[in-house]
């Protein structure tokens, strides 16, 4: 299995928050999250748009930027977004630690 592979951090009744520290990353971020199968909800890819410093990632493959209060929530540690348990995933140091297990 990928070691960046986004799917395997979604769990059912979760939603993912994924912090995107620099432009680098955010690119890496939309390269793997295209590759994946996931797209915007109207149907664009993530290299066709510029990725934000947090992006949402949802159980149906899809991402959405977020707004005020989901930079909030990330920033506050949140446990909850609406009824959805929120993980957050910091994509430079998820990349970090795969690239040490390969």
């Amino acid at each position: 299995m990928n070691k960046t592979e986004i799917t395997k951090r979604l769990k059912p009744g979760c939603k993912l928050y994924v912090y995107l520290e620099d432009t680098e990353t955010a690119l890496k971020f939309a390269e793997d999250a295209e590759n994946q199968g996931f797209l915007f909800g109207d149907g664009k890819k993530p290299t066709e748009r510029t990725m934000e410093m947090i992006m949402a990632v949802n159980e149906d493959k899809t991402i959405n930027y977020v707004g005020f209060t989901g930079f909030t929530a990330y920033g506050c540690k949140a446990k909850k977004i609406g009824e959805k348990t929120l993980i957050r995933v910091d994509y430079k140091k998820h990349l970090q630690k795969a690239n040490k297990k390969n």
